[in-house]
């Protein structure tokens, strides 16, 4: 999903939130890339979604829900096919 007028005047973690709940991928560069380029471009979005992942963990309300920075670290080196989303909080709905 590119981001377009209406979404870059969201709050940006509503808007990766949105994303997530409805599939769409999240595409970061040229998606009129040439073959060559395809399989890098699948790793830096794959990158990028699992940053994304991490990011909402970090930023959860309830300092509790929180992750370690030791789980920070294995959750960026785990696949992000194994990576949950958090819940939305409640006030970001």
């Amino acid at each position: 999903m590119k981001m377009d007028n209406q979404a870059s005047s969201q709050y940006f973690p509503c808007w990766i939130y949105d994303c997530f709940e409805q599939d769409h991928d999240i595409e970061f560069g040229d998606t009129d890339e040439n073959t060559e380029n395809d399989n890098m471009s699948d790793t830096y979005n794959s990158i990028a979604k699992k940053m994304m992942v991490v990011a909402l963990w970090c930023i959860q309300m309830n300092p509790g829900d929180r992750p370690s920075m030791n789980k920070v670290v294995e959750m960026l080196e785990a696949p992000v096919e194994r990576l949950r989303v958090p819940n939305r909080p409640p006030q970001s709905a």
